[in-house]
This record gives C-alpha cells, sequence and structure tokens, in this order.
C-alpha cells in the first residue's frame, strides 16, 4: 500500500474515553507514537488540554516504513450550570425547564420530568432533583443539578392556552377570584389585560405571580395571536341591471404575493352575518343597495378594512291593491297599482284572464279566492312582478229571504267571543259570553247568507265543524232575545 487512510483530526475533552488508535487498521501498521499513546490508545487525561500529533508508522509496497500524521485536540472538562432552584406551584402544569440550564443542548432527568418538561400537577408537594447534563459524546460530558420546590396552591385554573386575532378585543386575564389577588406579566400585558394588538402576531407565554403562593411563577397561559389577511378587493365597486339579474362578484388581495389562507364573505349593509361565501358568488339583485366585503384567513381573523360594491337596480318597483277583499260574482272591482321607472304592466286575476292596463277594472265570475299578479316593466326591458297569495275572495249571490240582517259596527260587541283556531280549516272551536247562555250562533257569509245556526245552551266550549268548508271570511253572530248581539269575522282557509 502507498497511502494509510488514518481519518481526521478529533476532538476530546480532558478526562475523556481513551481513544483506540489503531482500531480497524491492519497489520501493516507498525506502530502509533505521541504524547499521551500507549499501547495504540490514547489516553485524554494523561495529557493538559493542547493539540496533540500522532505518528503513524506502516509498511508501504517497497517494504519500506512509511509515516502518516493525525491531530488530536484536547479540550478542558464541559461547563454545565443551572439555577440553583425554582419555586412552582402545585397545578401549574407542564415547566419547560430549557431556560434554566446552560448551555442549550442539553438533556433534563428526574421525577416527573419528560421531554424537558417537569409534571407540577402530577408531583405532590415537596423538593425535587432535576439533573441537567451536556453530552459531546467521546466520554466528554458533566452535569449540574437543580432543585424544584413543589408548594401547595389553591388556584385550579390559569386559564386556558387561547388563539386571537390581532384586532380582537383585549382578554381579561384574572377571570376568576382565584387570580385577583395576583399579577400577570409578558408580552401584550397591561394591567393583567392582554391585548393582542400591543403583543403583535405570534404565540407568547404571559406568567402568573403571586407573593403569598411563595412560587417564582405560579402559572402560566400561552396565547397566540394571529395576524389579519391583507385587505379584499374586487375589479369593478359599481354593477348595476334589473331586479331578479343574476351577476357574478369575484374578490381577490390586494397583497397578491401574500402566502395565506382565505376566504370571502359578503354582507348586506347593516347586517353581521354573511349572505354568502367564496371568491366567487352569483349575486341576485333585489334592489339599489351597498354589499359588503372583506377578507378572512382560516381562523377566522378579518381584514381590518372592509370595502363595498354599489348595486343600482335599473328594474320598476312598486305594489297594487283592490278596493275590496271580496265581492260577489259580477261585482266590479277596481284594482289599483303605484310603481315608479314603469311604463307597461301585465295583470293575471287567478282565473286565467289578464289585462294590460295600468289600474283595470275587473268582473270576477268564479267562486273561492284568487292568486293576484302584477308584472311591471321599465324603460330598459326590466321586468318586476308582485304576486298576492289568496287576494280576493268571490262568493254567489244571495237570496235576500235567506239572510240575516247583522248590525252597525257600533253596535258590536266581539271582545268576549273567542274563535280558535282563527283562520281554520272548518273545524274550531268556540266560547262566547255567559250572558248568551240560552241564545244562538249564526254562520253567515260576507254578504250575510245564512250558512248554519248552533244553539248555545251553557257557558262552555263549542267544537264546530261546517258543512260548507268554502275558503273565505265569515261573520258569527251570537244573538238572544234582549241582548246586544255579539259578532265576529271568522277566516277559513283551504
Amino acid at each position: 500500500m502507498e497511502f494509510l487512510e488514518v481519518g481526521g483530526s478529533i476532538n476530546t475533552c480532558f478526562g475523556g474515553d481513551p481513544i483506540d488508535l489503531i482500531g480497524n487498521f491492519n497489520s501493516e501498521v507498525v506502530s502509533v507514537s505521541g504524547q499521551g499513546v500507549t499501547g495504540g490508545i490514547f489516553y485524554p487525561d494523561d495529557v493538559p488540554r493542547g493539540t496533540y500529533e500522532m505518528t503513524y508508522q506502516y509498511e508501504n509496497s517497497n517494504g519500506c516504513i512509511a509515516e502518516q500524521k493525525r491531530v488530536i485536540v484536547v479540550q478542558g472538562e464541559v461547563f454545565v450550570s443551572t439555577e440553583e432552584s425554582i419555586s412552582i406551584c402545585r397545578n401549574f402544569g407542564d415547566v419547560d425547564l430549557a431556560i434554566h440550564g446552560f448551555p442549550e443542548g442539553g438533556v433534563w432527568s428526574g421525577d416527573f420530568i419528560t421531554l424537558g418538561r417537569f409534571n407540577s400537577t402530577s408531583a405532590s408537594v415537596g423538593t425535587y432533583e432535576a439533573v441537567y447534563t451536556i453530552d459531546l459524546g467521546l466520554g466528554c460530558s458533566n452535569s449540574d443539578t437543580m432543585l424544584i420546590n413543589v408548594t401547595n396552591s389553591n388556584i385550579s385554573s390559569f386559564g386556558t392556552d387561547t388563539l386571537m386575532c390581532v384586532n380582537s378585543s383585549e382578554l381579561e386575564l384574572n377571570f376568576s377570584s382565584e387570580l385577583e389577588s395576583g399579577e400577570w406579566s409578558g408580552p401584550g400585558v397591561i394591567n393583567n389585560i392582554f391585548y393582542p394588538s400591543e403583543a403583535g402576531p405570534g404565540t407568547w407565554e404571559v406568567e402568573y405571580s403571586n407573593d403569598a403562593l411563595a412560587c417564582d411563577v405560579a402559572g402560566t397561559r400561552m396565547i397566540r395571536v394571529i395576524d389579519v389577511p391583507p385587505k379584499a378587493i374586487t375589479e369593478t365597486y359599481s354593477i348595476s341591471g334589473c331586479v331578479g339579474d343574476i351577476v357574478r362578484i369575484t374578490a381577490d388581495l390586494i397583497d397578491q404575493a401574500a402566502v395565506t389562507q382565505v376566504n370571502y364573505e359578503w354582507f348586506y349593509e347593516g347586517e353581521t352575518t354573511p349572505f354568502a361565501i367564496g371568491k366567487n358568488i352569483d349575486f341576485k339583485i333585489r334592489q339599489t343597495e351597498n354589499i359588503y366585503f372583506n377578507s378572512v384567513n382560516q381562523f377566522g381573523c378579518e381584514s381590518l378594512d372592509q370595502d363595498f360594491i354599489r348595486i343600482s337596480a335599473n328594474g320598476p318597483v312598486g305594489d297594487f291593491s283592490v278596493n275590496k277583499d271580496s265581492a260577489e260574482i259580477g261585482e266590479l272591482v277596481r284594482f289599483s297599482s303605484s310603481s315608479s321607472n314603469t311604463d307597461a304592466f301585465y295583470w293575471e286575476f287567478g282565473d286565467g284572464n289578464f289585462s294590460e292596463l295600468e289600474d283595470p277594472i275587473y268582473y270576477y265570475y268564479s267562486t273561492g279566492w284568487h292568486t293576484v299578479s302584477l308584472t311591471m316593466f321599465s324603460p330598459d326591458d326590466c321586468d318586476y312582478t308582485i304576486t298576492q297569495e289568496d287576494f280576493i275572495f268571490i262568493y254567489e249571490p244571495v237570496d235576500p229571504s235567506d239572510t240575516v240582517t247583522v248590525l252597525s259596527i257600533e253596535n258590536v260587541h266581539s271582545d268576549n267571543l273567542i274563535i280558535s283556531p282563527n283562520p281554520n280549516t272548518g273545524s274550531f272551536v268556540l266560547r262566547g259570553p255567559e250572558a248568551m247562555i240560552g241564545g244562538k250562533l249564526s254562520i253567515m257569509s260576507l254578504a250575510g247568507k245564512l250558512l248554519q245556526e248552533v244553539d248555545y245552551i251553557r257557558n262552555r266550549e263549542v267544537s264546530i265543524e261546517l258543512d260548507q268548508k268554502v275558503s273565505g271570511t265569515y261573520l258569527l253572530l251570537f244573538s238572544k232575545e234582549g241582548r246586544d248581539p255579539v259578532y265576529k269575522k271568522m277566516i277559513i282557509k283551504k
């Protein structure tokens, strides 16, 4: 062999483990010499701190003895130190011991210590040894011991770990009577109140101390403050169209380079609950209004700046009415519209007929409830439809011989006449005034046609099932000789 690979330099410490310099080298190595070497083994505790050169002698391929050099550096003993002792209140939870040992990188061991954390809740009141060890390998290690004094504490909770947005309201740290006599300290803490905007984004540990508990730190609480996302923007801030039109609206971030997971919330003016969530929404124009939008991250933190889009509804707006809510077949009914931005009308009267007049006069020739619709058209070809369900009731003509005369409203007292339910489907319960015992109940149409009579023999609830169950408005009349009649309206809706 022409050249012997003896390896690089070796770092060790005074008092470290002996080092075998020959190891797995083959028999061609004749010897290794140097200060601190005996029988091919270097003993760090036999030499002072310093740098030493080892000489390897071996036989090369020509049968000659050759030499190769190697360096060993002997350092001083490993320095390690800990605090002499710390006091921890019981129920504190896990205590991170990392800040109590020097230099960094060591390992803590002892009772109730796991991965460098001491569990004060599991430990009883008393004193425990925590050993901090630095091990650089090759036997270069050293340890120091710290005492942990666990003292009694009547505080059951210091608060749960908390996640907050940077623009959230402040957090009261002394939230219970147990904590009131102590003090909190740490980033963002002022007078025992945590201000997320003062601390800024990050994860912060705040500490609770209380002289009465004789603890260095009585308890801690972790608070994570999340930054808000960039402002949301959109391509256009003004949209116009007909009422009912659906338009696509897209939001994005003003800072396109921001690396954050966000969504977008959309609000009607004056509301705090979003009507839609998403980057792209299909918005149905309902009226002229402002809609607001904002960016929100996965933690629920909203951007500081909310913006809005102006929605302009170009279509007609309005309503309609009728001069009576019930009429006899063939009786004149007058419909009236009230609208703006309208140049055409289309009425549907619920019986298959229609009108294109603004305020039509109509005659019904079919009985029962009728649903009426009005569609209005604007000059820019927008339309708007209003539909009134069961808007008008049409009834048959009444034979004068089959009617009951109803007193005027001025003579009617209906407070003591109870109908339940009202409206109903033709089945109901009623109770009349006590003065009407021995009287008669008449059920009539609005036109005065007598439909059914019931004797009211005593003051009690009476269940009634109408023989005719046609939807409409009816009159109920309690009458008794010598007494003023009692009258009330009832609605049947099938």
